[in-house]
């Protein structure tokens, strides 16, 4: 294989699955949408989605940090 170690899945298996791991994300993050926090939550996963994604291409042998976050965060309080 080339560039990766792993065989790539095809397009739409990819989506299928991206699909399934937002709804996942979204369902367990929930309960945070209340009070006026749900931009901090929509916010959260997006990188929470970002993160896995990198971290399952990581763990196959592509060659990139995981991170999405480089600075801390604002507080949600603040």
């Amino acid at each position: 294989m080339a560039e990766y170690e792993y065989a790539r899945i095809s397009d739409d298996d990819y989506a299928k699955l991206n699909y399934h791991l937002r709804s996942q994300i979204t369902t367990i993050l929930w309960g945070l949408r209340c009070y006026g926090l749900e931009p901090y939550v929509i916010g959260a996963e997006s990188q929470l989605l970002k993160l896995c994604e990198n971290y399952g291409m990581a763990v196959r042998g592509k060659k990139l940090p995981i991170h999405v976050v480089f600075e801390p965060q604002e507080r949600i309080t603040e």
